[in-house]
Order: C-alpha cells, then sequence, then structure tokens
C-alpha cells in the first residue's frame, strides 16, 4: 500500500517531508501501466491528504469530489500539488534572503527585516513593506515622499542611473500589486517577493554605500590636495 511504502523514512520536517513525498509519488505513478493510472492517481491524493493530516500540515489542498470537473480532477490537482511544493521550497530557502544594507537609515532598514520576517508567511505583505521602505528611502534622499513615481522620476532628472531607476520602478510597481489586484500575483510566485529584496540593497549600495564611502576617502585626502582640487575647479 502507498501508505506503508511512502509515508515511511521522510524528512521530519512536514514541508521537506512533502516535497519529498510528492517526489517520490511521481516516480511510482511514471511507473505504472496506462490501465491503472486512475487508480494510481486516486491513491497518490490519498497519500498526500494522509500525509498532510498526519503531519498537521497547512496546506489548501483540494480533494478529489471538491474540483469542478470529476473527471478532469487530475490536471487540477497536480498544478495545486506543483504550487505548494514551490511555496514550500520557497519557504526552506528563505534564510537566503540577504540581509539589509547596513548603510540603511534605521526606520528602512527596520521596515526591510520586518519584511524579510514575513516573506515565506506573506511574499504580498512583504512586497508592500519592501515599497513602503523605498518610498522612505526617496524621502530620504531629499524628495518629497508622497508620491514615489513623482520622487523616481525627480530622481531620474537629477541624473539617476537607468538601472537604478528600473530596480526602483520594479520594486514599486510589485509593491503597488501586492497592495491592490493586478496583473502580478505575488502569492502565486513568491521568488517575485524574494528578488525585492537584492533590489532593494542593490538601490541602497548606488544611492547611498557608493557616495559615502567616495565622500570618506575624498576627505581623507591632504588639507593641500583638497585645497588645490577647489583651486583647479573654481
Amino acid at each position: 500500500m502507498i501508505k506503508d511504502t511512502f509515508l515511511q523514512d521522510l524528512p521530519e520536517d512536514p514541508e521537506l517531508g512533502f516535497i519529498a513525498l510528492a517526489n517520490n509519488l511521481d516516480q511510482w505513478l511514471e511507473k505504472v501501466s496506462s490501465g491503472e493510472r486512475d487508480v494510481a492517481r486516486k491513491m497518490y491524493g490519498e497519500a498526500l491528504h494522509a500525509f498532510i493530516a498526519e503531519r498537521k500540515l497547512d496546506a489548501e489542498l483540494p480533494r478529489r469530489q471538491d474540483y469542478g470537473s470529476v473527471h478532469n480532477w487530475w490536471d487540477d490537482f497536480v498544478l495545486d500539488v506543483a504550487n505548494f511544493k514551490a511555496k514550500c521550497i520557497f519557504r526552506q530557502n528563505s534564510g537566503e534572503i540577504p540581509l539589509p544594507n547596513p548603510d540603511l537609515p534605521g526606520e528602512i532598514k527596520g521596515d526591510y527585516q520586518e519584511a524579510r520576517s514575513i516573506v515565506s508567511r506573506s511574499p504580498r505583505g512583504s512586497a508592500a513593506l519592501l515599497r513602503l521602505a523605498i518610498q522612505k528611502l526617496c524621502k530620504e534622499l531629499g524628495e518629497p515622499g508622497k508620491n514615489i513615481n513623482e520622487d523616481i522620476a525627480s530622481l531620474v532628472r537629477k541624473g539617476l542611473p537607468t538601472r537604478v531607476q528600473q530596480a526602483l520602478d520594479i520594486v514599486r510597481v510589485i509593491g503597488n500589486e501586492a497592495v491592490h489586484p493586478g496583473q502580478i500575483e505575488v502569492s502565486d510566485n513568491p521568488a517575485i517577493a524574494a528578488s525585492l529584496f537584492r533590489l532593494v540593497n542593490i538601490i541602497a549600495e548606488h544611492m547611498i554605500s557608493e557616495p559615502k564611502a567616495i565622500a570618506e576617502l575624498y576627505r581623507s585626502l591632504p588639507p593641500d590636495k583638497l585645497k588645490g582640487i577647489e583651486d583647479r575647479d573654481r
């Protein structure tokens, strides 16, 4: 029986166990003859639901009779299993999300850390927080901070490089879509939310860290050299 064969020797972590079980069942199903496929698919579903119940896993995985058309339930079921596996894999890897750039101001760093702490549970909430973080960052850079789109446009007029503008707009647009219904479903693709953290750090690196490092090195030049430069540029 599937229960006896596949529900043993799985990882203790419920999500890792679900991933392993689904992979094992996929391999088993490939070897089943076409004449036994319908029965095997039913057993496949029963095994996953047994595991979910046993491990008390928070998985929204409908049963066969819950699908609109029982005859076509398998395609929808496979898609639901794949989506949940992807979310499990993402949550297991969420610890790889980078720490905030140390040069980010304290309040913005706090928003980043809060977004980082919830990204595995709420990708939408995480994306919305990162959008708020870059809105605050624009204000730190001298913009009004009331309309993030206008703030980015102003920074572009002041010479903001295209790659940084694009990074800002990616975080802005995806953050907006997370709050308001749109074309980008962040919850269905949590990797989108994860990518925003790297973009926020790229933005901070260009707009805060690089100018800070250059200014510190420039001030370390000998006074007579600094005066010579000022005289040259006057």
